[in-house]
């Protein structure tokens, strides 16, 4: 991680930081008051799944950049995955379980924002670990398996 810069912009303090996340992932986060944050996360040299998550007040709002996403969540009775491209973008709502898949080299933008302010006890993060098991089962899926439950050829989902 590098030392989080501060900087000001109307009597707001942006902190940008950058850090290497344990499944090689590069992030820049730029985090201002008020639970808002923009970051640009870049895919290591293998793909790899984040670790499962939920939000009770944030909403992330993802845009794919380069190469494919997946988005696992359990917002319906049963995990949802769906892919997506280049241009394509996706919200994952508060309270909702759910996990990301980024193939070698991917690059997504991701702006969290606050839907519902925290209430006391609530974490400043708003990072909540979701269910060990939906974690496992995401972990679980190679890109073939992914491919095969979005329902397209492997050469397709990886081209």
């Amino acid at each position: 991680m590098t030392k989080p810069t501060g900087v000001l912009l109307n009597d707001d303090e942006i902190v940008v930081d950058r850090r290497i996340m344990d499944n090689d992932e590069e992030r820049v986060r730029a985090v201002m008051s008020g639970g808002t944050s923009y970051i640009r996360t870049i895919a290591g040299k293998e793909g790899g799944w984040q670790n499962s998550h939920f939000h009770k007040h944030t909403a992330e709002f993802f845009v794919v950049v380069t190469r494919w996403m997946v988005l696992v969540d359990r917002a319906e009775p049963l995990p949802a995955l769906r892919v997506y491209r280049p241009g394509e973008t996706v919200t994952s709502k508060p309270g909702v379980e759910h996990n990301v898949y980024l193939p070698a080299h991917a690059v997504i933008d991701t702006l969290k924002y606050q839907v519902t302010k925290l209430r006391d006890g609530d974490k400043e993060s708003d990072w909540y670990r979701a269910d060990e098991a939906f974690d496992r089962w995401t972990k679980s899926l190679t890109e073939g398996a992914i491919a095969k439950h979005a329902g397209v050829m492997f050469e397709t989902l990886c081209a």
